[in-house]
């Protein structure tokens, strides 16, 4: 479904602006970092594992596909995106989260939430996200030359 998405995006390009570059990129994740140690884990130890996995963003259901795509069973808490975590919030998710191999959620939402963490629940967790350039990177290097190169 994505790549015909993908497809038909292109081709209304096309026939509106044939000549604008483009370039599809997608978000994947990177790593498994502690918000209490800063110490990392590959992904691969979320397969299997019991996640409570918070998310205050947009569209926090394409985080918990992430996640369960790699092979864990996901636990979701959403919020609305930009949500001010408060303390008794922490507390509960805490609590919520007390069985759970591992308590994850975005980098966005653990610069929140780290501070509001309550040390006995253990680490907080995010999964780190990476950009991946699928196609039109030379488009993509062009503007970036552009933009740095400097003005004549």
């Amino acid at each position: 479904a994505d790549r015909s998405a993908v497809a038909d995006v292109r081709r209304a390009l096309a026939n509106v602006a044939p000549r604008v570059p483009v370039a599809i990129a997608h978000l994947s994740p990177g790593e498994l970092r502690s918000t209490a140690t800063g110490q990392t884990l590959p992904l691969h130890a979320l397969r299997g594992a019991d996640l409570t996995a918070i998310a205050a963003i947009a569209q926090p259901d394409a985080f918990f596909k992430q996640l369960t795509e790699l092979g864990a069973v996901v636990r979701p808490y959403s919020f609305p995106d930009h949500h001010a975590f408060t303390r008794a919030e922490a507390r509960d998710l805490a609590a919520e989260a007390g069985s759970s191999d591992f308590v994850v959620c975005t980098l966005k939402d653990a610069v929140k939430l780290e501070s509001l963490w309550p040390a006995e629940a253990g680490s907080l967790w995010y999964v780190s996200q990476r950009l991946r350039i699928e196609d039109g990177q030379e488009h993509i290097d062009r503007l970036l030359e552009n933009l740095l190169s400097p003005a004549i």
